[in-house]
C-alpha cells in the first residue's frame, strides 16, 4: 500500500534551501549585533572623551583662578606681577589645586608636551618662590592632567597699564597687573567627535598692587 504523498518529509533540496537561508538570517543577526557593538564601544569612548574633557577644564579653571599678584621680587622699583603668559603655556604663582596640595603656594606651570598632532597637558609646579630663586635648586613636580589634545591656547583681558582701556592680548608678561580674564580654547584629538571647548577663567585677585613682596606669607605688603 502506498504512503501519501504528504507524510514523505524533505527532500534534500528542501533541506539544502532551509540550510542556505538560516546561514543568510545567522550572518545577518550576527552584522547587526557586531555593527550595534561597535556604535556602542563608539559612544562609551565618546562618553570617556567627553568626561576627561569636562575634568580637564575643571582642573584648568580651579588652577588659572588661584592666581595670585605676586610681585617679581622684593625691589620696590620692580612692580611687576610674577605672572607669565603666552598662546600655548602659563606660568605664575598661585595655590596649588586640592587633588594636588592642602593649602600649598608654589610656582606653577601649564603646558603643552609632545609632538603634534596629540600631545598631553601637564602641570608642573615647584617651591622655588621669588626669595628663593638663588637658593638650592628646588624640585620640580609634575602632574599629566589629560593626554590626547591636539591644541590648547591661552588669549588674555585686562590693562597693560592702570590709564589705558582693557583688551584682549595674545600674551602677558612684564606688566603690574593680572589679566582680569584668560580664555581658554581646548581642542581634543578627536575633532569628528568631540568639537573645541572654549571657556573663560577669571583668576581671584587682579588688582593692580601696591606693594612690596613679603617673604613670610609670599604676597604683598601693601605700600601706604
Amino acid at each position: 500500500m502506498r504512503q501519501p504523498q504528504g507524510d514523505e518529509g524533505f527532500t534534500l533540496l528542501e533541506l539544502l534551501i532551509a540550510t542556505i537561508l538560516g546561514g543568510f538570517l545567522l550572518a545577518a543577526v550576527g552584522g547587526a549585533l557586531a555593527y550595534t557593538g561597535k556604535a556602542r564601544a563608539r559612544i562609551d569612548r565618546a562618553e570617556a572623551d567627553f568626561h576627561d574633557i569636562d575634568a580637564a577644564k575643571q582642573m584648568i579653571s580651579r588652577i588659572l583662578a588661584n592666581a595670585q599678584p605676586v610681585l617679581n621680587g622684593p625691589a620696590y622699583a620692580d612692580r611687576t606681577v610674577d605672572f607669565e603668559g603666552s598662546a600655548d603655556e602659563v606660568r605664575f604663582i598661585g595655590r596649588l589645586p586640592d587633588a594636588v596640595a592642602d593649602d600649598q603656594i608654589a610656582r606653577q606651570e601649564l603646558s603643552l608636551e609632545g609632538s603634534e598632532p596629540s600631545r598631553s597637558l601637564w602641570l608642573s609646579w615647584s617651591l622655588a618662590l621669588p626669595p628663593a630663586r638663588t637658593d638650592a635648586v628646588q624640585p620640580l613636580y609634575r602632574m599629566k592632567i589629560v593626554d590626547k589634545v591636539r591644541s590648547l591656547q591661552f588669549t588674555f583681558f585686562g590693562r597693560d597699564q592702570p590709564q589705558h582701556t582693557p583688551a584682549w592680548r595674545d600674551s602677558w608678561i612684564g606688566l603690574s597687573t593680572l589679566p582680569l580674564l584668560v580664555r581658554i580654547e581646548f581642542a581634543p584629538d578627536n575633532p569628528g567627535k568631540v568639537p573645541p571647548t572654549v571657556f573663560f577663567v577669571s583668576p581671584v585677585v587682579s588688582a593692580t598692587p601696591g606693594c612690596r613682596f613679603n617673604p613670610e606669607n609670599v604676597a604683598c605688603r601693601r605700600v601706604q
